[in-house]
């Protein structure tokens, strides 16, 4: 039998051993002595590797500690020993930045034919991406006093109000009837329920889960407030010309490119409405509710008992590749996942890659349905890709955020293939595609309406503070534009938005989702199509990359450009496909 809890002892043996804080004082003090020995001394090509592998050494060391804290808290916020911990740990990392951030900013205030010759150099050859996107930070860099009181300031401010926003909405419980029994329900449980097959049950489930936002809604508005005050003081400091221009930098991204994809998406907005029309057809209504958009079609697979997903999961990647498997497999037999549901735990789920040093962890809340088998899928789709990246060192491991869902979307396609083909029940079949369809659409769509949102609401606050009214206005719009008069919203249902925690943990953060979905479309096409070995071959070689590549160097890998419209075209003309198929069912 699978574990449901993780074994973090790889890590440390517990909270109190001793060499957590061993490695908090280490990591300082190389720190201090990263310090005295380049901070005068940064002349040759040779010098700036060894700053940057003595720089990873520090880093690996802290986000070990960091990590490891932050898994806890996750499983249990309300734990003080937990919070304890994870403060100190960023206490930590904010003494390391003081020690460190003078080379970043030396490498900066170089001349630019210096700073050209060590990024062309062959000493500087595997940090030559990382150091071409650090260049693009040249005209936000502050000096260096300036870049650690931010930092410093950050620790009570922007980082203390997203540590609440997750207190206070990981502690919520829903009082709720189910069967003639009154019980208290986690916020994963109560969203368990908005799949529920009674529209009666998901409609009261609905309107419960929002009305504790709305309850907060005071609060929580001011927190986002706050945490995009915050955003646009720092954009004014650094001279951004654009609240999204820190994401884009950060996800070695050009503005250009994301406007051509959001443009693409939003000209196609109608495939939604075509959907949820043809669903409401199907569950014999006029018109959907709020509480449909995930009410289940034909016969859902459900109870399923967690060994059971491992071995669709495990199988699912195996029957791609033998080593894909093996992976999955090391995820279930290592105890590499915490997938219990428990009170205080955070909602949703995530895959956290410490380090190339460390194997990666799962945090999920599996409810035995087929869309929490979904959810291992994906996340062990994250878990494969660090693992296959961690061949890079730390500076170049993560890839950037829109490619980081390569493995975990292309993991979801498997398993949807790996189902349809098992499944002959036309009532299943059903269940698949429109589970699959309505993920695409909560992945594509959504999350650039998320998008459109976030940036009207950072645009508007920074010609004053935004009332909860405004906030939920916006909202709605948004909601409006993207599903027409396709699906007729709870009331309650404007407080939406505050339950999204991608808005106060990372700004424009959801774009990601998007890209890397109508990416892996992409990829999932010419899996279908190529020669499959060749396939296999280019698409590890886009895993192992890591961050060592830009998003258009992966894509040319496969010989795709993201500059042209007809790459992402490609990607919108799939998901109409699908929603034909799905219509054609009655």
């Amino acid at each position: 039998m699978y574990s449901k809890n993780w074994d973090l002892t790889p890590l440390y043996s517990g909270i109190d051993d001793p060499l957590v804080e061993l490695d908090l004082k280490k990591a300082l003090k190389l720190a201090e002595e990263f310090e005295k020995k380049y901070r005068k001394n940064l002349e040759t090509a040779k010098m700036v590797k060894d700053g940057l592998k003595d720089l990873e050494k520090i880093l690996t060391m802290i986000s070990k500690v960091r990590g490891y804290a932050y898994l806890l808290f996750s499983t249990d916020t309300q734990n003080g020993n937990y919070k304890q911990l994870l403060i100190k740990s960023e206490e930590f990392s904010t003494k390391i930045y003081e020690k460190t951030a003078f080379f970043e900013l030396k490498l900066l205030k170089m001349e630019d034919d210096k700073f050209l010759e060590f990024l062309n150099s062959e000493e500087l050859l595997e940090y030559k991406n990382y150091l071409k996107n650090l260049w693009r930070e040249k005209s936000h860099k502050l000096s260096e006093r300036e870049e650690i009181l931010i930092e410093k300031k950050d620790l009570t401010g922007v980082d203390a109000f997203e540590r609440l926003y997750s207190e206070i909405t990981s502690d919520f419980t829903y009082t709720f009837e189910m069967d003639g029994e009154i019980k208290k329900l986690t916020g994963s449980e109560i969203r368990g329920l908005f799949y529920h097959p009674d529209e009666k049950v998901r409609e009261r489930a609905t309107i419960t889960y929002y009305k504790k936002y709305e309850e907060f809604g005071k609060i929580l508005n001011s927190i986002y407030n706050n945490i995009i005050k915050d955003h646009a003081m720092e954009c004014e400091i650094r001279k951004y010309s654009d609240p999204m221009e820190p994401t884009h930098i950060a996800n070695h991204i050009e503005k250009d490119t994301i406007d051509l994809m959001v443009d693409v998406i939003t000209n196609s907005y109608s495939l939604v409405e075509r959907y949820y029309r043809k669903k409401a057809e199907l569950l014999g209504k006029k018109k959907l509710k709020g509480s449909d958009l995930y009410a289940p079609m034909g016969k859902e697979l459900e109870n399923i008992p967690y060994e059971e997903a491992a071995k669709m999961v495990i199988d699912a990647y195996g029957i791609f590749d033998e080593e894909f498997g093996n992976l999955a497999k090391n995820f279930f037999e290592k105890k590499w996942i915490d997938a219990e549901i428990k009170k205080g735990k955070m909602g949703g789920a995530y895959c956290y890659g410490i380090s190339p040093e460390v194997n990666p962890f799962i945090m999920t809340n599996y409810n035995s349905k087929l869309r929490d088998v979904y959810t291992l899928a994906h996340e062990i789709g994250h878990g494969i890709h660090d693992i296959m990246a961690s061949k890079n060192s730390y500076l170049n491991f993560h890839p950037p955020l829109v490619v980081a869902e390569t493995a975990s979307v292309f993991g979801e396609m498997l398993l949807t293939e790996k189902l349809k083909n098992e499944t002959k029940m036309k009532d299943v079949l059903l269940n698949i595609l429109s589970s699959k369809i309505e993920d695409i659409i909560a992945t594509v769509y959504r999350q650039i309406m998320y998008i459109l949102f976030e940036y009207r609401a950072h645009k508007r606050c920074q010609e004053g503070f935004l009332s909860e009214e405004d906030m939920c206005n916006i909202w709605w719009e948004e909601m409006e534009r993207m599903y027409g008069d396709s699906i007729e919203f709870f009331e309650v249902q404007k407080w939406n938005w505050s339950s999204i925690p991608h808005f106060f943990h990372y700004r424009f953060y959801c774009y990601a989702y998007s890209f890397g979905e109508l990416f892996v479309i992409s990829l999932f096409k010419k899996y279908k199509e190529e020669e499959r070995e060749n396939f296999i071959k280019n698409y590890k070689e886009i895993l192992s990359s890591g961050g060592s590549k830009n998003p258009y160097q992966l894509a040319e890998i496969v010989g795709e450009n993201l500059n042209e419209r007809s790459f992402w075209e490609k990607g919108i003309k799939f998901i109409e496909e699908m929603i034909e198929e799905f219509e054609r069912f009655n």
